[in-house]
């Protein structure tokens, strides 16, 4: 009744302020305290008692996904200050994962309103040219498990899953980044992390078959496709650049091969999460792109 309309018009006030502390934190002085506290707040009110009312209340089609939208619309804003921006971005992811916590109706309700595409798009935006951070990537993957995630590189924990499919081409659209899945356009901190995001992908789809199905829903299967193709033509171009001298090759072992024909190789990790993908499902569209790859010169004997 009116306690209801009353406590839903308070939320919509609070909602309602956070455009105006988002021009506090773009504007001259950068001052992002009140984004911060009022992000803090709402996930606060979501991890206490009333959380779950709250997050129903957010998901209904009365709420017409106003929450979803304002958080978002956070991402929009023109933060010169590089500090604010990631500020803002990290506790923008922390805030939607909140929003969708343990909540079906609540992560259907933002693909409905607002959907992965315009967060992909947004965060990218927002992010700008700057490569990925491990803390960046971390928090995404937090959203898409739905639990906490190490953000120091460690494993997640036993029995995580993914839960949030929407969230794994945001991961990979960042991994990518403007360069493309190249090697030779990223340093080795980005290597790193693709490498950490590989292992951690191999984790959760070797573990878990609804993790598997999320993956197929989202088609991850297409994307990695796509990455190894890129990554077997540049380990064989490493290769053609860096022929070794046949005695040399004689006399090293199979510990001392290079790192394109180790089996730590970025292709070598990618085709563990694809077979892992394919052993779920595998479409006629993944059909052809593998028959693509097996017929371009360009992949060498062992990327075929």
């Amino acid at each position: 009744g009116g306690s209801k309309g009353a406590w839903s018009a308070l939320l919509r006030r609070y909602l309602q302020s956070l455009p105006r502390a988002r021009e506090a934190a773009a504007g001259p002085g950068g001052d992002s305290a009140a984004l911060t506290a009022l992000l803090a707040g709402l996930r606060a009110a979501l991890a206490g008692p009333g959380g779950a009312a709250i997050r129903s209340h957010l998901a209904s089609p009365e709420a017409n996904g106003e929450a979803y939208v304002q958080v978002i619309s956070l991402l929009n804003g023109e933060y010169g200050d590089a500090r604010v921006r990631e500020l803002v971005v990290l506790d923008v992811l922390s805030t939607l994962r909140s929003l969708l916590a343990e909540s079906e109706d609540a992560a259907s309700a933002f693909g409905r309103d607002v959907g992965y595409e315009t967060l992909n798009a947004a965060l990218r935006t927002a992010w700008g040219d700057a490569p990925a951070s491990r803390t960046l990537l971390a928090r995404v993957l937090q959203l898409a498990v739905d639990a906490d995630f190490p953000e120091d590189g460690r494993d997640p924990a036993a029995g995580a899953v993914i839960r949030n499919p929407g969230a794994l081409p945001v991961i990979t659209s960042l991994l990518r980044g403007r360069g493309g899945w190249t090697a030779k356009a990223i340093g080795s901190d980005q290597a790193t992390l693709r490498t950490w995001i590989l292992d951690v992908f191999a984790r959760l789809l070797g573990d878990s078959v609804a993790s598997r199905a999320a993956a197929d829903q989202a088609d991850l299967l297409g994307e990695l496709l796509e990455w190894f193709a890129d990554a077997a033509r540049d380990d064989e171009g490493q290769r053609d650049e860096n022929v070794p001298d046949s005695r040399v090759e004689r006399e090293g072992d199979d510990d001392t091969a290079g790192s394109g024909s180790s089996d730590d190789s970025t292709s070598a990790r990618i085709a563990v999460c694809i077979g892992s993908c394919a052993s779920h499902s595998l479409s006629a569209r993944n059909f052809r792109t593998v028959f693509r790859m097996l017929a371009d010169p360009r992949m060498g004997p062992r990327g075929r």
